[in-house]
């Protein structure tokens, strides 16, 4: 898979900005129980998604090297 630490790293910075927005959502006021819902899940595709990179074979000619 061409790109591979470049999708993890996206990702996981996704990940992180979800964390966020569930700290925030936790702390004001409105539909919080809706809100992290769709925070919760969004964390479930993306940890989906990191399993399915994982599994992809590596390349000989995989192009994401620093």
């Amino acid at each position: 898979m061409q790109y591979r630490e470049h999708i993890q790293n996206k990702l996981e910075s996704s990940q992180a900005s979800l964390k966020k927005l569930k700290f925030w959502v936790n702390r004001g006021n409105g539909n919080i129980h809706e809100i992290s819902k769709a925070v919760e899940e969004c964390h479930d595709i993306i940890e989906e998604i990191k399993s399915i990179v994982e599994r992809e074979p590596i390349t000989p000619n995989e192009q994401n090297k620093y």
